[in-house]
């Protein structure tokens, strides 16, 4: 039950899909927004974080 709400699922079944050369639209369409969301989630994430270093000043 677990892996019919994970998108990494659908994104491993996308991505043997392409190495054996049976890609179907829907499973093009899920890598697609999986990664797009991930990216969108990634940079708001970055960007609402205060990055610090580690140099003394």
């Amino acid at each position: 039950m677990l892996a019919l709400i994970n998108p990494l699922t659908y994104q491993l079944s996308a991505m043997r899909a392409a190495a054996f050369g049976t890609v179907s639209e829907v499973s093009a369409m899920y890598v697609l927004l999986f990664s797009l969301a991930g990216l969108l989630l990634a940079a708001r994430v970055v960007r609402n974080t205060d990055l610090l270093t580690n140099e003394l000043t």
